[in-house]
């Protein structure tokens, strides 16, 4: 397999535009733009599950979307949106089909150092 074919395999379909498949801390999640979701979740913390779900949001390229999936986080003005598997234990099919769908080795996301925090900018203008 050439490694265009392997990079193909982690893009899936999400709504009208495109998504690529991540593994994060034994998690595999969902990157796509924002503008993809056809609407966006309530912007509280406390949000109910199903207000952060969409229905038949993804699916292979090429494919129907059959797919569940839960909106984990979104930001409209930078256009990223970061998706997650739902409830295992209130919507288990769904669950089990959306790990069916992600490839079975997704890209690794790097782990990012961390910033320091005691650096002091100086502005000229």
């Amino acid at each position: 397999m050439s490694r265009f074919a392997s990079l193909m395999d982690k893009v899936i379909r999400v709504g009208d535009g495109r998504g690529f498949v991540v593994e994060c801390r034994d998690r595999s999640l969902v990157i796509t733009a924002s503008h993809c979701l056809p609407h966006l979740p309530p912007r509280h913390p406390a949000a109910h599950m199903h207000e952060r779900m969409h229905r038949n949001l993804l699916g292979r390229l090429g494919s129907e979307l059959t797919v569940w999936t839960e909106v984990l986080f979104v930001d409209p003005v930078a256009d990223i949106a970061v998706l997650g598997e739902p409830d295992g234990q209130e919507l288990f099919d769904e669950c089990e089909a959306y790990f069916q769908l992600l490839p079975n080795e997704p890209l690794h996301m790097a782990n990012a150092q961390r910033v320091p925090t005691n650096v002091s900018y100086q502005w000229r203008w």
